[in-house]
């Protein structure tokens, strides 16, 4: 049986991802009444989502919104990666205008209180170490806890490349549910690919809706080789897989 994945575009990102949503059944299909529900964002380093690099906060307030719709007794969106200040961006994107003025958590944060949705860092929220059934590489791996305690765990990635795994979206997206620590240890044993295989053999989304309003494309560091593309599509679907292998094309 092959996976469906729902690809829409449009300039209004609350339209678009709702019927995004709506011709893969819906998120009542996954979300019940009384059900905690943890989204995944990608914010990573809390670039602005004006760059491409990080999910925008409109689009999570549309899932928090569903959620809720769905009967979810309460939603949470987690994030593991630190935040970095408007200053360290200034310094970063020394030769390019910051699109924003306002910090990604400070974003998130209204979005959130308008919602009834709460913000939780895995950081803070803890670790837990746990058995990869039937591993790639690694028996054992960390991850939050949140993603383990929720009831409902949905995947809302940015969409694009990646200067080590070629894209980063569904399957990567909870490389930001472990420490750092181990990110750094990944990377120092060149074992990326298969981390992010056993992390997601441990828990993997329900469901992956991706943020395709922009794109950026980097064969370097992230401060490096910038090309954001406005594209206004949302995917959708419950197979991380599927998702990625649809995100790899459009890329």
């Amino acid at each position: 049986m092959k996976s469906k994945v729902a690809i829409i575009r449009d300039v209004d990102i609350k339209k678009r991802t709702r019927r995004a949503i709506e011709l893969i059944g819906g998120m009542e299909k996954i979300v019940g009444r009384g059900d905690r529900v943890l989204i995944k964002p990608n914010m990573v380093g809390g670039f602005p989502p004006e760059t491409g690099e990080t999910t925008d906060p409109e689009f999570v307030k549309v899932l928090v919104e569903m959620a809720f719709e769905a009967g979810a007794k309460e939603v949470l969106v987690g994030e593991g990666e630190p935040f970095v200040t408007m200053e360290e961006l200034k310094r970063r994107f020394v030769n390019r205008t910051i699109p924003s003025t306002m910090p990604l958590h400070t974003r998130y944060e209204e979005v959130l209180k308008e919602t009834g949705g709460k913000f939780i860092d895995f950081n803070i929220n803890g670790w837990r170490t746990v058995k990869v059934p039937n591993p790639v590489f690694f028996d054992k791996v960390q991850v939050a806890r949140a993603i383990l305690e929720c009831d409902v765990l949905i995947g809302a990635p940015a969409l694009k490349t990646h200067h080590l795994a070629g894209i980063t979206v569904a399957l990567k997206n909870l490389y930001g549910a472990i420490p750092r620590s181990d990110k750094e240890k990944y990377h120092r044993l060149d074992r990326v690919e298969e981390a992010i295989v056993d992390i997601n053999k441990v828990r993997t989304s329900d469901m992956v809706i991706v943020d395709g309003t922009r794109t950026i494309l980097h064969w370097g560091r992230i401060d490096e080789y910038l090309e954001t593309k406005q594209l206004n599509l949302t995917l959708a679907g419950f197979d991380p897989v599927a998702i990625d292998a649809v995100s790899a094309k459009i890329l």
